[in-house]
């Protein structure tokens, strides 16, 4: 009988002990899963953040370099397309350049030619 009250005292001792480690667990679990779900959210608002500001950007490039190209301030508008790093616009610009120093060259050539005879 002595024994059977010993292993009942110690039955319910580990029981509270596991219900107390489970309980433990159960917040340690909360909490991990509340740290998570606000750095989640975080780098979510950062991420939305950084396109918001870069979508601007591209705006405010984009109403420049039309100003310029309205203003025909062509060095200004290179300087802009190199600090830009916009390979596309800056190759387009340079094969633009070449054509017109092509044609300046040829009609240099052709009134030269034409004021010889």
């Amino acid at each position: 009988s002595s024994f059977l009250g010993q292993r009942s005292a110690l039955n319910a001792a580990l029981q509270k002990s596991i219900c107390a480690h489970a309980t433990g667990l159960l917040k340690e679990m909360k909490r991990r899963r509340s740290l998570l779900s606000s750095l989640s959210r975080s780098c979510r608002d950062h991420v939305s953040s950084r396109l918001r500001s870069n979508a601007s950007k591209e705006r405010k490039d984009e109403k420049l370099r039309l100003k310029l190209l309205k203003s025909n301030d062509i060095e200004a508008y290179r300087a802009m397309l190199g600090e830009r790093k916009d390979k596309r616009l800056r190759d387009l610009i340079d094969r633009t350049g070449e054509y017109m120093d092509g044609i300046s060259s040829m009609l240099s050539a052709s009134r030269d030619s034409g004021a010889a005879a």
